[in-house]
């Protein structure tokens, strides 16, 4: 056995890492992750990446770092879905604190996926970099919204006192009236992205067009009208 894994577990216990692995290879988890959460030996970890994978996709680099996280675009729909993911995880920890840590991704990815049709995060080795930078505090860490007063996920390096819930919602809402944009992706009339409702739009620009003409209203009656 690899000298990483020097502690002595019995053959049982071994088959059933073995099957662990094999589940967590089919929601596509790449063998590093596999040889480091599970006490088998990487030539077991490559050959059943192997045996799965036959494009050797899971072969490769493990995906780390934020930046798939906070790329623009999605405006905070990626952190949103972390939280969900970790409050599942947490709630794995709270029942069944005698499993593994393969285990605990392995249920936490799972019943993610489960409960959405279009899951955002669909990547179990981005779950695990998520989870694992949380539990070691490194790089991902848990807030406190001052506005919802609920916990929320946040990325260290990026400041922040509001949830990604509340943030999207400020993002989607009008500014005027407060109702949901319709389309709010797309930029307004102006190239940016759209701050007011249709309705809103359409009574600001008209109020815009009021505040001209009363401008050059006043600019005429006041140039050489008692001359």
């Amino acid at each position: 056995m690899d000298s990483k894994k020097s502690k002595k577990i019995s053959k049982a216990e071994y088959a059933r890492q073995i099957l662990i692995a094999k589940e967590l290879i089919c929601y596509g988890c790449k063998w590093p992750l596999i040889y480091e959460m599970l006490e088998i030996r990487q030539s077991d970890a490559q050959r059943l990446v192997q045996e799965v994978d036959k494009n050797r996709r899971l072969l490769a680099r493990t995906e780390k770092g934020m930046y798939w996280f906070r790329a623009s675009g999605k405006y905070n729909l990626r952190m949103i879905h972390a939280t969900f993911v970790f409050r599942i995880f947490t709630i794995c920890e709270k029942m069944y604190p005698e499993m593994l840590m393969a285990e605990k991704l392995l249920y936490t990815y799972s019943t993610y996926i489960d409960m959405l049709s279009n899951p955002i995060i669909n990547n179990i080795n981005r779950v695990f970099y998520l989870l694992n930078s949380i539990v070691n505090k490194k790089g991902f860490d848990l807030r406190t919204c001052a506005k919802c007063k609920a916990d929320y996920v946040g990325i260290g390096s990026i400041e922040t006192n509001e949830c990604s819930c509340c943030e999207r919602n400020n993002y989607i809402s009008c500014c005027d009236c407060h109702t949901v944009i319709s389309n709010p992706y797309a930029p307004g009339t102006n190239g940016s992205r759209k701050t007011r409702c249709e309705a809103c739009a359409v009574k600001q620009r008209k109020e815009r067009r009021r505040a001209k003409s009363r401008r050059q209203n006043s600019c005429f009656t006041g140039v050489g009208f008692y001359q």
